[in-house]
């Protein structure tokens, strides 16, 4: 497989992939950059699902789901995938002649900026339930390798509800757990409650109210 000298897959590469896969051979190809939602360094290694273009979709090693990728962001070898990209060249000196008058000054012009990049096809996302003993809930989730968003708050019964669905007794006997000690604490505090309650009744009959 031909490769360029920063270890990007090129043209040639993809055809070449195409290729394989079409004749049912098993292509691998390695990250260039970490998968932070799914916990993956780089330089893992992943199987090529499909090429179309320049999209590669693999299936990282760990990873039970399928995750399109741009051919510069996959390599052909562990050591390219794992080699820091080349430092450019510096550009060569010139040595400027004496002008005989000052410059003029022209202001560049403001760069243009970026489109934000839209998710790609097919990206996975993480879900994260947060709970504590107290009865809060919040929920966050991250989309591909972007940073989670902010914990938005959610109810027990949504939670309860939510998480039976999934059908994982596991994970619903750990939920229920949680909510179960909640429900224990907020019980307590109503019996201590109607206990003050009873109390300060009393003392006010006592004191002829």
């Amino acid at each position: 497989m031909a490769r360029t000298r920063s270890g990007e897959l090129t043209a040639e590469d993809l055809v070449d992939l195409a290729a394989s896969l079409a004749a049912g051979r098993r292509r691998t190809l390695w990250l260039r950059e970490p998968l932070v939602s799914l916990g993956l360094p780089a330089a893992t290694s992943a199987r090529v699902v499909s090429v179309e273009g320049t999209t590669v979709t693999v299936r990282p090693r760990g990873v039970d789901d399928d995750v399109p990728f741009e051919a510069r962001e996959l390599a052909g070898s562990r050591a390219a995938a794992a080699a820091p990209p080349p430092r450019p060249p510096r550009p060569p000196r010139v040595r400027r002649a004496a002008a005989p008058a000052p410059a003029t000054v022209v202001d560049a012009p403001a760069p243009t900026p970026r489109p934000a990049a839209r998710p790609r096809r097919g990206t996975s996302v993480t879900v994260l339930l947060s709970g504590a003993a107290d009865g809060g809930w919040t929920v966050e989730h991250a989309l591909g390798g972007t940073r989670p968003t902010r914990p938005a708050p959610v109810s027990p019964e949504a939670v309860a509800r939510a998480v039976h669905a999934l059908g994982h007794p596991a994970t619903s006997a750990a939920v229920d757990a949680v909510l179960e000690h909640a429900r224990a604490a907020a019980q307590a505090q109503v019996a201590e409650l109607s206990a003050r309650l009873e109390r300060a009744r009393a003392e006010l009959e006592a004191l002829g109210g």
